[in-house]
């Protein structure tokens, strides 16, 4: 059993509130990650009994991102690597054997570093990919994206990556990507504003200054032709008429008053 399932196991009877050291502490995952790390420096040198024994005692104290890495080790640990016919497979052996003890995340990166560059002599490191699975199978399925890449007819245009690796590689594109989207809108609009300031600016300086135009003079209309009346106005009579346009619009109009309008308000005659 595991320290971390002996631990699970074991919180029930402490009423899920662990003694003192009972946790692993963070000196203890060192010290793991520490161990797992000599041990694939010596995987492939020791024989498989003894690899497979250190193994076993290691995975009783597995803590830690380190018992990841030492689980896929277990799937090596009876492969006994064989003699490669000739030094190209022996090379693509030796990347297999390596790839197999280092973690997760770097294992990617390796392989990828190793195909790019195999890229420009891609039929010859193609032949020896095929001659190491054919001498050693066992160990060609400790790692198959090796082999698959190598088996391929033209060399990958892309190598794959981990999904994690993969997944930060696209979101760290999408985000320079939109940053850069970000900067050259924002350039933009800056730019169109400070064109735009400057046109309207250069417009309103630049415009007439429209006045109002004088309103026309007022002229007096031109003189009514006088009509003589046909029989004068006595002097009783234009003072009638007078008085009648003084005060006495409320009454009725009197008689020949028109007349007297035309005629030009004549004073009358006595």
């Amino acid at each position: 059993m595991t320290p971390r399932a002996a631990f699970l196991r074991a919180l029930p009877g402490h009423g899920f509130t662990p003694p003192d050291g009972a946790v692993p502490t963070g000196d203890a995952v060192t010290q793991f990650a520490a161990d797992v790390r000599a041990f694939t420096a010596e995987f492939w040198a020791m024989p498989p009994a003894e690899r497979r024994t250190r193994w076993e005692a290691l995975s009783t104290r597995a803590t830690g991102p380190a018992a990841a890495w030492l689980a896929e080790l277990g799937d090596g640990l009876d492969v006994t690597p064989a003699t490669q016919p000739e030094s190209d497979a022996a090379a693509v052996a030796a990347v297999a054997r390596e790839l197999v003890t280092v973690p997760p995340r770097a294992r990617a990166a390796r392989r990828t570093a190793w195909l790019v560059g195999c890229a420009a002599s891609f039929p010859r490191w193609r032949a020896a990919g095929r001659a190491a699975c054919l001498a050693d199978p066992a160990l060609a399925e400790l790692d198959a994206r090796l082999i698959a890449a190598l088996a391929a007819r033209h060399p990958p245009a892309r190598v794959a990556l981990d999904p994690w690796v993969e997944y930060q590689n696209r979101a760290r594109a999408r985000r320079q990507w939109a940053d850069r989207v970000a900067s050259v809108v924002g350039y933009a609009a800056g730019l169109l504003f400070a064109v735009s300031l400057v046109v309207f600016f250069v417009a309103v300086r630049s415009a007439p200054i429209e006045r109002p135009a004088p309103a026309p003079a007022l002229r007096p209309p031109p003189p009514r032709a006088r009509v003589a009346p046909t029989n004068p106005f006595t002097a009783a009579e234009a003072e009638a008429l007078a008085a009648y346009e003084r005060n006495g619009w409320d009454r009725p109009v009197p008689r020949r008053y028109d007349e007297w309008v035309r005629a030009g308000r004549p004073a009358g005659v006595n």
